[in-house]
């Protein structure tokens, strides 16, 4: 994984994703997703995705990263089962304790979010990176930084970059 950081953009950016998806999407298409997770001290991820993935797979990505690497992000099993505790206490029965107990929160396979406390922006990518926004294309020559690709992807990555940077 890489990270990055401009004066341009400000934040320090976490790339989640490696160099053959950020090819694949700058090559044919796709979405960077610019996820902020936090309400204070904000963690910035940008996640690589094919069309066909989606938010709701980007954003498993993301939470799967912020688990491994930021886990104060994730609500922690413990916490959850206090909160239903507590709503079981106002007599609630364990299935309406529940709702209330995550009304406020994310669920992904990496565990829950706070919902108040992340955001996302897309940033659509035409094929070949046509038009694409400075951040996607600091976000691209980042994650080749750590690429394992092979000659032919190195020189398309280059021509992209030399096309669109």
């Amino acid at each position: 994984m890489s990270s990055f950081q401009t004066e341009e953009f400000g934040p320090t950016y976490e790339i989640v994703g490696d160099a053959d998806i950020a090819l694949e999407v700058m090559r044919g298409g796709g979405v960077l997703y610019y996820f902020t997770f936090g309400a204070v001290g904000a963690t910035h991820l940008l996640v690589w995705s094919a069309y066909n993935e989606g938010l709701e797979g980007a954003l498993e990505e993301a939470a799967e990263w912020l688990a491994e690497e930021a886990p104060g992000h994730i609500t922690s099993d413990e916490e959850i089962r206090e909160l239903i505790e507590e709503a079981e206490a106002e007599g609630l029965d364990e299935e309406a304790a529940y709702e209330q107990a995550t009304a406020d929160l994310t669920y992904t396979e990496s565990g829950y979010l706070t919902s108040y406390e992340w955001s996302v922006t897309e940033f659509q990518i035409q094929r070949g990176g046509k038009g694409a926004d400075p951040l996607v294309w600091a976000a691209f020559e980042a994650a080749l930084e750590d690429g394992e690709l092979d000659e032919d992807e190195w020189e398309e990555a280059e021509t992209l970059l030399e096309g669109g940077a």
